[in-house]
């Protein structure tokens, strides 16, 4: 999808620093910020309430843009829409408290004086009608869920945009080099049943993944920014080439060439049977030292190592894909622990799955949580 960004002209007028380290954040060092001055308009007034200070505090200007951030960059394209009605919060150090609404451009102004602050954001999530806004961000390098806070020090008059997504992953694919079509999802019940995330069986059975067939070398994005947990790089096209392996030197080897990341709050994707990393290798034992990735990052090739259904023929190159999977733990060798990123629209209805989720981990770039049962039984991959 082409995008152009979004321009706002600003104007040098202070500093804001990064202090309270949250989520994936704290991987990272602080960062030293030009606060910057908005231009958005203000068609109506969205101050709720601001701090009670004497007629000599000097206040400053805190205003923003909260923002539905398709591709979780954390700058506003054109075509991602204003998020109104939103609750953004400072809090200082003895729990006072300034808050304001953002108006229908997304724009908000909090009146403050110089010091640190908590800032909190609260979307509406109340009408049905509006996303449910899950997590947010500031940059392609970090994401942390919309429960959390970002920390703050102000000392003049500035900007402070967020972006808002649906949830935490974008495609694992490039825009300009996507995949073909969808395979199989991550399999919802227990042997013998066969349920997906739309209640049909494009799955089989024990499927803890979602399979996105690709031509052989198609780029391979990071699609949500974390640190490398594992990788492994040098197999061949081959799921049956012992190798290391049969020296139970690596018990992950069936998956080819792979890359795992962490991307904290309990959660890992990994991504399978890769032609080819771009990364350092890291093996399990010593994945503290780890490189971290940004969301869109190159970390690899699409591949065709693996198995077909019957688990004994092995893939060709007509058959690259890739096995992008999401777990709770550090390795998915428990079927308790694999998490589907799609929304299950059966939720409730055919049973309650631990796998299962009623809310999707993506975001709108790659989500197919917007389209009604009777659309996805006619959704063309």
């Amino acid at each position: 999808m082409d995008r152009r960004k979004f321009l706002k002209s600003a104007l040098a007028a202070g500093t804001l620093t990064t202090a309270g380290i949250i989520g994936l954040d704290y991987l990272l060092p602080s960062r030293t910020e030009p606060l910057q001055s908005s231009s958005t308009s203000q068609e109506s007034t969205s101050m709720i309430s601001k701090l009670t200070e004497s007629s000599s505090t000097q206040l400053y200007s805190l205003q923003g843009r909260l923002f539905f951030d398709y591709n979780g960059n954390g700058k506003q394209e054109t075509d991602e829409p204003a998020v109104q009605n939103a609750a953004v919060r400072a809090e200082d150090a003895n729990g006072r408290i300034s808050e304001a609404l953002t108006d229908s451009s997304g724009d908000y102004t909090i009146e403050v004086p110089a010091g640190s602050y908590t800032i909190y954001i609260q979307p509406d999530n109340t009408n049905p009608n509006r996303p449910k806004f899950g997590y947010m961000c500031r940059s392609p390098s970090e994401f942390r869920s919309i429960q959390d806070s970002y920390g703050i020090i102000i000392s003049g008059s500035g900007t402070f945009d967020v972006g808002l997504m649906e949830g935490f992953l974008t495609s694992p694919f490039s825009e300009n080099d996507s995949y073909k079509y969808i395979s199989d999802y991550v399999n919802l019940d227990q042997f013998p049943n066969l349920r997906d995330w739309t209640g049909g069986a494009k799955t089989y059975d024990n499927h803890k993944g979602t399979d996105f067939i690709a031509n052989t070398g198609t780029k391979i994005v990071a699609a949500a920014p974390g640190q490398v947990f594992a990788a492994w790089d040098g197999w061949p096209n081959n799921p049956h080439w012992p190798g290391k392996a049969a020296n139970g030197e690596n018990d992950y080897w069936e998956n080819g060439n792979f890359v795992v990341l962490s991307h904290g709050y309990n959660l890992w994707s990994a991504y399978h049977h890769l032609d080819s990393i771009t990364l350092p290798g890291v093996p399990w034992d010593s994945y503290s030292s780890g490189a971290f990735v940004k969301r869109g990052d190159l970390i690899g090739y699409s591949g065709y190592s693996g198995y077909e259904y019957n688990l004994v023929e092995i893939m060709t190159p007509d058959q690259a894909h890739l096995h992008f999977e999401i777990t709770d733990v550090t390795i998915d060798q428990s079927a308790f622990h694999y998490r589907d990123p799609f929304r299950d629209l059966y939720f409730g209805k055919h049973g309650y799955s631990r796998q299962s989720s009623p809310v999707s981990f993506w975001t709108v770039d790659n989500d197919i949580q917007c389209f009604d049962e009777v659309s996805i039984r006619s959704f063309s991959y």
